[in-house]
């Protein structure tokens, strides 16, 4: 066998592996796919969760943020009143 017979086994022998590497990447990659789409499938229904969740909780957070700014103010108008009138009783304790 002559040197070009020698190159071109060798070049056969090279691209023969590589094709059996990428052989064996397909196979993984499509033997995985089922699983990383159940993965994706559930992260996503928990994040739909999450958002459906979150605007609830940030509906009823306002609410409460609300209730409370409107004590705090009639809290303060009774108290600029009492210093108005001093006959009423303060509201200091």
């Amino acid at each position: 066998m002559n040197i070009v017979g020698k190159m071109l086994v060798i070049a056969n022998l090279i691209f023969a592996l590589a094709t059996g590497g990428f052989l064996v990447f397909d196979f993984a990659t499509r033997t995985n796919w089922k699983t990383a789409f159940d993965q994706l499938k559930a992260e996503t229904d928990v994040f739909r969760v999450n958002a459906t969740t979150g605007g609830g909780t940030l509906n009823t957070l306002a609410n409460k943020v609300k209730d409370q700014q409107r004590i705090i103010n009639e809290a303060a108008d009774k108290q600029i009143e009492a210093e108005k009138n001093p006959q009423l009783p303060s509201l200091r304790a």
